[in-house]
């Protein structure tokens, strides 16, 4: 099936969109109690698009992180100063590859925590891979490895990188032919990844790779669920595109999240704040199970 087959197959809608402010950091801090009675994290949020709408918000994705992996690789992962290509050393490279061992760990406590155990024998997608920052940590531990990233540039790194580190057994595929020929996994993984994209292609990414979990299958994913003062209106959005040279910064309404979770046979096994989006709004982590055949729970 091509990528405008699939695409065909997505949700109808009609979806202004507007650049968060910076908010006292407090704020982000509040208890969710406080996220539905709050008027600037209820703004209009579009989710939904035709074929052609949805093709033309991945082809302006794919060429700002084009971009951004042949400017500035690293620093586009991880936006600190010590990453940018004109000041990062042999030293920094090195703290960047180690900070992915970070997140993966606490993906494997969330299992923990839930009580079950990683299918390390099985195909783990490591969903905008970027340049292989928490993959190579995650190819470690399971069998099969697939890293999928919508920038030529970040993936021609990750596969130099995995070829540095010896990594077995590791696959690299572009979103495209991602899309045109999803891989069945046992699990998947994304962080700081699906905020970039404009909701109706994190909606459309979301529900794919958890169609394609197999039963029994686990995600780890991380995505905002509100943004202070933002709005999300398609048909403003395809008529003037935010330019290149801003990160752009999406949610995916939390009862978004869940319906597409349930459409999918998948439920929350633990749904948990943190701060990947710093003081601009609200941000989830979520780890979620296929229903089907058990998995094996930790002892």
């Amino acid at each position: 099936m091509s990528i405008w087959e699939y695409l065909r197959h997505g949700r109808r809608s009609q979806l202004k969109p507007s650049s968060p402010p910076m908010i006292p950091h407090e704020k982000s801090r509040e208890p969710l109690a406080w996220l539905p009675t709050d008027p600037s994290l209820c703004g209009h949020v579009d989710v939904d698009g035709t074929a052609k709408e949805r093709l033309a918000l991945i082809e302006h994705t794919r060429g700002v992180w084009s971009d951004y992996g042949e400017k500035d690789p690293f620093f586009s992962v991880l936006t600190n100063d010590e990453f940018k290509m004109d000041s990062i050393t042999a030293e920094g490279e090195k703290k960047f590859y180690q900070s992915g061992a970070e997140d993966a760990e606490e993906f494997f406590k969330a299992c923990a925590r839930n009580r079950i155990s990683p299918p390390w024998n099985g195909t783990i997608v490591d969903f905008g891979c970027g340049l292989g920052r928490v993959g190579e940590h995650l190819a470690r531990k399971f069998e099969t490895y697939i890293g999928v990233d919508i920038s030529p540039s970040h993936l021609a790194r990750a596969k130099a990188r995995f070829a540095s580190v010896g990594s077995r057994d590791a696959h690299f595929m572009l979103l495209p032919d991602y899309l045109d020929h999803p891989m069945p996994a046992d699990a998947y993984f994304s962080i700081i990844v699906l905020q970039h994209n404009p909701p109706p292609i994190i909606a459309m990414m979301l529900d794919k790779l958890c169609g394609m979990l197999r039963p029994g299958g686990i995600g780890y994913f991380q995505v905002p669920i509100a943004l202070f003062d933002y709005e999300f209106h398609l048909t403003d959005y395809l008529q003037a595109p935010p330019s290149h040279g801003a990160m752009e910064m999406h949610p995916l309404p939390q009862h978004e999240v869940f319906r597409i979770l349930h459409r999918n046979a998948c439920y929350p096994l633990e749904v948990r704040q943190e701060d990947k989006v710093g003081p601009i709004g609200i941000s989830m982590t979520f780890l979620v199970r296929k229903t089907g055949q058990d998995m094996a729970v930790s002892q």
